[in-house]
């Protein structure tokens, strides 16, 4: 089965915030058998710890290790996101009782 990989569960792996252990084991996951992520991902991380920096809850240094550390893992970008969020991904959101 394929995992698509939530920023908030990968920014919680790297801070060591909220590390359920759900969020270990989809870690877990990704480092064996990798993961998919929306063409988005990378940009809503790198944002999360941007801000950390900007407000001083961490340093430029932590975020280019965590940075590093996520990009060295197997992750394929989905290109298909944007093509479909109003479509199929919003059907399967309404569907399931999700957030797109």
């Amino acid at each position: 089965m394929s995992l698509v990989l939530d920023s908030s569960v990968a920014l919680a792996s790297v801070m060591n915030l909220e590390t359920t252990p759900a969020v270990v084991q989809a870690m877990g996951h990704v480092i064996e058998d990798g993961a998919w992520v929306p063409s988005l991902w990378r940009i809503e991380v790198a944002n999360v710890l941007q801000m950390k920096v900007r407000y001083q809850n961490s340093d430029e240094a932590f975020r280019d290790l965590a940075l590093a550390d996520l990009g060295g893992l197997p992750i394929s970008i989905d290109s298909e996101t944007d093509r479909q969020a109003w479509g199929e991904t919003l059907r399967l959101a309404s569907l399931h009782r999700l957030t797109l």
